[in-house]
């Protein structure tokens, strides 16, 4: 599953089900401009933006309860030959959340990844660390059909 469908499935999880009353801001993954914009969803008053902010994740939801969701948005189920990437996307999409300047006391932060064995197997043991604890970096596993599993 590509990075754009996981973030745009991460958008549509939070809006379908009414966890935000405000606009979607997703970052335009693509180079060219034609992708940036305000796109609608039938049935639905809030919109999904695309925009090309760097530091400013893949996915900004502002919740009902007021607090922000910055979600770094990574690929899956890729192989190098019998070695699986999750481990390596998982790892960069941490640390660009960790680095990213702006964030408060209403700042909740997440991964999200396609669901896979192994990126839920990394998701349950890192979201056990005292230091994710911590923080308070979640995952969220998005299947082929678009549910949305939070760990």
């Amino acid at each position: 599953m590509p990075e754009a469908e996981v973030s745009l499935r991460i958008a549509l999880h939070y809006i379908q089900l009414g966890k935000t009353n405000e606009d979607v801001g997703l970052k335009k993954i693509s180079s060219e401009d034609s992708w940036r914009g305000t796109y609608a969803v039938e049935g639905y008053s809030q919109r999904i933006i695309i925009h090309s902010y760097p530091g400013k994740g893949d996915v900004v939801i502002r919740k009902v309860d007021g607090k922000f969701l910055y979600v770094e948005s990574k690929k899956g189920n890729l192989t190098k030959g019998k070695v699986s990437t999750e481990y390596t996307l998982m790892r960069e999409a941490i640390g660009q959340l960790m680095t990213s300047e702006g964030y408060n006391d209403d700042t909740e932060l997440a991964v999200a990844v396609p669901h896979s064995v192994k990126s839920k197997e990394l998701a349950i043991r890192w979201s056990h660390l005292p230091q994710m604890k911590s923080i308070g970096i979640r995952f969220l596993l998005v299947d082929e059909n678009g549910k949305v599993t939070k760990i």
